[in-house]
């Protein structure tokens, strides 16, 4: 059985190696390098400034802004909206002069057309369904072949919505391109978009509660929220800093601080994660998988989160980090972290979320879709 696979992207952002945004683009990027190693050779259609030797351009990305459309002007939205209906043709076109391969779809743009695919079609949900299709599409959902769920919490949601999911495929990273973290610093990190449903203002009163350093890094989704919530509590910035732990480390210890270092590209977050006493992830949505908490256990660093979406899946209370309810919890669960071994949170990754467990996964899934369509 001949598998020729194509990965469709979304383009909010290139697909490459030095993102220092982008939970999707990670996974198709990992996703397809593993896939290689295990004799395939996959394509991808992706934004035209996307970086791969087997690239299929579309249009330019538009940029994580347009995910929170609410921060754009009404020009740049309708014009974000029709560089995304042109990515929707420009693939539905692909599959036509293709019939061959099977496409496997990470853009929820094309969840409602993967019925108009007329090969093969893998749709990958990597988003909560409340961010594309806010309304139940009644007969279109049920027109909707071999929808993937990252977890069984997002599972839940979006069969209340009508869609019907055919298997739930969690993430993979390569966890042993992570350094595991023995030596820990004092400083707590919080690593994601800076947006209000990642809670970084939680994880702020979190750190001020117990008196130890809180680390933020990431770019800024939401500038508004940014400059009302976040800003005033940050006293060292260090966005400029090529090196971010070593930047941080030159700071002064004599009081606890809240640093900002900015976005981070693989190169500069990996040390952070592993030198971080904990991480916090204070989630103020049902979070379809979280691959920022992932990539902290195979760093050796337990996770303290609130308990929504699909953290009870990932975290093992008491083993691998504390799942809470409350900021008082989130507190005192952050003081019992000694408890937490780091081995026990990077054997866990290892053993549950590798990226060739998620790419051995899919390749089964692959086949079976194939052996379903043959006459």
């Amino acid at each position: 059985m001949t598998l020729n696979i194509t990965h469709v992207a979304p383009v909010f952002l290139p697909v490459n190696e030095h993102l220092t945004y982008g939970g999707t683009e990670r996974v198709i990027n990992s996703l397809r390098k593993k896939q290689k190693k295990l004799g395939l050779e996959p394509k991808i259609l992706a934004s035209s400034d996307s970086s791969d030797e087997h690239l299929v351009p579309t249009v330019h990305s538009i940029g994580v802004e347009a995910i929170y459309s609410s921060t754009l002007s009404p020009g740049e939205a309708r014009r974000t909206t029709l560089s995304r209906l042109e990515h929707v043709s420009m693939v539905l076109a692909y599959a036509r002069k293709h019939p061959e391969e099977l496409l496997h779809i990470h853009d929820e743009d094309l969840v409602p057309f993967s019925n108009l695919v007329p090969g093969g079609v893998v749709v990958t949900l990597h988003s909560p369904v409340e961010d594309f299709w806010p309304k139940n599409l009644g007969e279109i959902n049920q027109q909707c072949r071999n929808l993937i769920a990252i977890s069984r919490k997002q599972r839940e949601i979006y069969e209340t919505r009508g869609f019907p999911i055919r298997q739930v495929i969690p993430h993979g990273i390569e966890v042993e391109d992570y350094a595991m973290g023995n030596t820990k610093q004092r400083y707590l990190l919080s690593l994601s978009a800076i947006a209000r449903h990642k809670g970084q203002e939680t994880a702020i009163l979190v750190a001020q509660a117990i008196g130890t350093d809180l680390v933020i890094a990431g770019n800024i989704a939401d500038s508004k929220y940014f400059d009302q919530e976040i800003k005033r509590g940050i006293q060292f910035d260090l966005s400029s800093a090529e090196d971010k732990l070593e930047a941080y480390l030159a700071l002064p210890s004599d009081r606890p601080k809240v640093v900002y270092v900015g976005p981070v590209n693989d190169t500069q977050k990996k040390p952070l994660y592993a030198q971080a006493a904990a991480y916090l992830m204070p989630i103020q949505w049902e979070e379809p998988f979280g691959l920022v908490v992932v990539e902290a256990l195979a760093s050796g660093t337990p996770v303290v989160a609130f308990n929504r979406g699909a953290m009870p899946e990932i975290i093992k209370d008491g083993e691998t980090g504390y799942l809470v309810n409350t900021v008082d919890e989130m507190v005192n669960a952050v003081r019992n972290i000694p408890n937490i071994r780091p081995e026990a949170c990077r054997r866990d990754a290892e053993l549950r979320f590798s990226s060739e467990t998620m790419a051995r996964n899919y390749i089964r899934l692959y086949e079976d879709i194939l052996r379903e369509r043959a006459p």
